[in-house]
């Protein structure tokens, strides 16, 4: 997250969404890279790996949480999706509908 120490409350709860590539990745689709509120991300990893499980299935979009970013205390977490154009879309938006934000 960038910006002034002064803003912190108004970057809290936003999901940053950065299109890493508008054009497919050597034939494996686009990324999207999300970042979630850490409080959040549970409710989209779910039980065991439940949710997000049930969404790449829904979706066939593939999706995973960067490691690096995983650490208990990160204010936000990198979750990653990749797969076609529509596949990406579809996941986006069913994310955004369990943790209850919007994406610009």
């Amino acid at each position: 997250m960038q910006g002034k120490e002064e803003e912190p409350e108004e970057a809290m709860g936003e999901i940053k969404v950065t299109n890493l590539l508008q054009s497919p990745i050597l034939h494996l689709g686009h990324l999207r890279d999300i970042m979630v509120p850490g409080r959040k991300v549970g409710l989209v990893i779910g039980r065991g790996g439940e949710t997000i499980n049930r969404l790449m299935h829904e979706t066939g979009a593939r999706m995973w949480v960067d490691q690096q970013s995983r650490t208990q205390d990160a204010e936000f977490k990198r979750l990653n999706i990749k797969g076609t154009a529509q596949q990406v879309e579809d996941a986006l938006k069913l994310v955004n509908e369990i943790i209850g934000e919007t994406a610009p």
